[in-house]
């Protein structure tokens, strides 16, 4: 479902696209990089954006997904092989622009500050904890006592994304984690 923040961020990128096409940019098709599996929060962004933006640019968005890494691959692809011309972008996430280089050192082989230059925020999110609708836990409460007590799996779309450092957090809080990064 498309909601105003969404509208917000494609309509932001507007005056960007107004300034490049007076530089005769794009002279063809632009390829919106994300670096997470389709179906996931960047991916949904990305094609919801890509049509704004392909009106305003006149030339087509595709989107073209390249998971791996916690969205580390592909912005490795962007900052260090692909031609500068802006003709791929990157959906960007938090993971591979300020996280990831923190966890690893910067031996990521790219530097996000150094070698990427921001567009625009194009959305802001949170995380939200589930259960099951039919699960015995119908708290945080209940769901803590569990942790303390039971073996209990949880999910994020990979290591160094914001759900599993809200995930790492959430233990460490409660003192189920002991360890910054344990998977």
């Amino acid at each position: 479902m498309i909601n105003r923040r969404m509208v917000c961020a494609g309509l932001a990128l507007a005056p960007l696209a107004k300034a490049a096409l007076a530089k005769n940019f794009p002279s063809g098709p632009v390829r919106m990089l994300v670096g997470l599996a389709p179906g996931g929060g960047a991916d949904v962004v990305a094609r919801l954006m890509g049509p704004h933006l392909a009106l305003e640019l006149g030339q087509p968005i595709v989107v073209e997904n390249r998971p791996g890494a916690g969205g580390n691959v592909v912005t490795k692809y962007l900052a260090t092989e692909a031609k500068p011309d802006g003709q791929p972008i990157l959906m960007g996430t938090i993971a591979a622009l300020a996280i990831n280089p923190g966890i690893y050192q910067y031996k990521l082989g790219f530097d996000p500050e150094k070698d990427l230059t921001p567009i625009t925020n194009a959305v802001d999110s949170c995380n939200i904890l589930v259960v099951p609708r039919d699960s015995k836990l119908q708290s945080v409460k209940e769901l803590v006592t569990a942790m303390k007590t039971a073996t209990l799996s949880c999910g994020s779309s990979g290591i160094g994304t914001a759900g599993h450092l809200a995930e790492v957090m959430f233990g460490m809080i409660i003192g189920t984690i002991d360890m910054a990064l344990k998977n």
